[in-house]
């Protein structure tokens, strides 16, 4: 598939508008749907798999890291983790 984008945006609220002008389709995060459920678009859910994003720790080198923020980072690890083992099965 090679979609032929012409407009990329971040504001969910002015990709709702183009969609009401029925400008193109969009994707949106779970936690958005209850506000954008309008009369005017349609929201369909991905079956069986949704997509993924990957996400990272980005941090200063050769800075001090907190205890907090260690744990922090010690915490995502974990569940990065779990979710992969979860993910292989």
């Amino acid at each position: 598939m090679n979609p032929h984008v012409v407009f990329k945006g971040g504001q969910f609220d002015t990709l709702m508008a183009m969609l009401s002008a029925g400008a193109g389709v969009t994707l949106l995060p779970e936690i958005a749907h209850s506000r954008y459920r309008r009369g005017d678009v349609g929201l369909l859910e991905f079956a069986p798999t949704p997509p993924t994003r990957t996400v990272g720790i980005v941090r200063a080198k050769r800075k001090f890291l907190t205890p907090a923020a260690a744990a922090f980072i010690g915490v995502l690890r974990s569940l990065a983790a779990q979710r992969l083992n979860r993910d292989d099965k």
